[in-house]
């Protein structure tokens, strides 16, 4: 990469970061812990990339073997939540929001898409546009970034619905063989590969699931922290009248979405990519975060509630979340 690249790639993260918006949980820091997961993940791909075992192993794998799609993915992580308000996307449908007039369903999901293309597409970032479609056409860029960015609209029923369908295609049967499908059969346009070979889709849309929620498949500490932003976030839309209460019914959630999305997530993803992650024990620290929190979730959120009410800082109240720690059934686990 030339020198006149990079400093366009430090220019456009820099007016990235100023296009967020300073919320408690969908904020810049968010995009950064995203992005780390992820270029985590893409670095495991590339060290495992030339040990497939068969043809079946290496038809989940291809999709993350392109370089190009790892830079795509990586990209995708920083701009994702661009200018998210800090609002659910019903919230905006409700107060009618100039991104639901505009949008409609997954509207900050759209918005994030349109907004990171047109910093893009800037004249001062020319040299850094043009080494992207040097490696990966402008339809295939796109594409991906449209995939994994609409994925990500998880409170959206039609979104996970479809997303676990595509999955369904591909894995049809209890057994852990995914359909095999032929990646040369001629077809030599990526955006043609990425059209005729739904493993392409699946593992994209994975993906950037997993890391976008990385702090449920992290340590401990690392997964109270965002909790607790999250309940912040949540809570402004409290104060605000724009939701019901969320700390009444908090501990039970968090339970449920370990559980019925988490686990569920971890499981899927693991199916995908196989042993190419085994370092990173999704399942398992997904688990052990779960049967932690029904432990002591209730304390947790009590926790939560008081601190905020008190207008406590985030320190100090994480602190209070870790006092009690003379037993765990976690050790220390390998962040994603």
């Amino acid at each position: 990469i030339s020198d006149v690249v990079k400093k366009e790639i430090h220019a456009y993260v820099r007016q990235v970061c100023n296009k967020y918006n300073k919320v408690n949980f969908h904020s810049f820091e968010h995009a950064s812990h995203v992005t780390i997961s992820m270029n985590k993940l893409a670095d495991l791909f590339q060290k495992t990339s030339n040990n497939f075992i068969s043809d079946v192993e290496k038809a989940t794998h291809v999709t993350l073997k392109e370089s190009s799609i790892y830079f795509a993915l990586v990209f995708v992580s920083l701009v994702h939540d661009i200018e998210h308000t800090g609002k659910p996307n019903k919230v905006l449908g409700d107060i009618q929001h100039k991104f639901y007039k505009k949008y409609k369903a997954s509207c900050q999901e759209k918005n994030s898409i349109d907004t990171a293309l047109t910093l893009l597409n800037q004249r001062k970032y020319r040299n850094l546009l043009e080494a992207i479609y040097y490696v990966m056409d402008k339809e295939s860029f796109e594409k991906v970034l449209k995939w994994a960015i609409l994925s990500t609209d998880i409170v959206n029923p039609v979104i996970i619905q479809e997303t676990i369908s595509r999955y369904n295609q591909v894995y049809k049967s209890n057994d852990s063989s995914p359909k095999v499908y032929d990646s040369d059969s001629g077809v030599t346009q990526l955006s043609d590969k990425l059209e005729s070979d739904p493993t392409q889709r699946v593992a994209i849309e994975h993906a950037i699931q997993i890391t976008d929620v990385a702090h449920i498949t992290q340590s401990w500490e690392n997964f109270v922290k965002w909790n607790f932003r999250l309940y912040k976030e949540c809570m402004d839309n409290y104060e605000n009248r724009l939701l019901p209460d969320p700390s009444v019914t908090w501990s039970v959630n968090q339970t449920s979405f370990l559980e019925n999305y988490g686990l569920s997530l971890a499981s899927r993803v693991h199916r995908i990519f196989g042993d190419g992650i085994a370092d990173l024990n999704l399942i398992d620290n997904v688990t052990a975060n779960l049967r932690r929190w029904e432990k002591e979730g209730d304390r947790i959120t009590s926790l939560f509630i008081s601190g905020y009410e008190s207008h406590d800082r985030e320190r100090d109240i994480l602190l209070s979340c870790h006092v009690y720690d003379s037993h765990t059934d976690q050790s220390d686990v390998e962040s994603c």
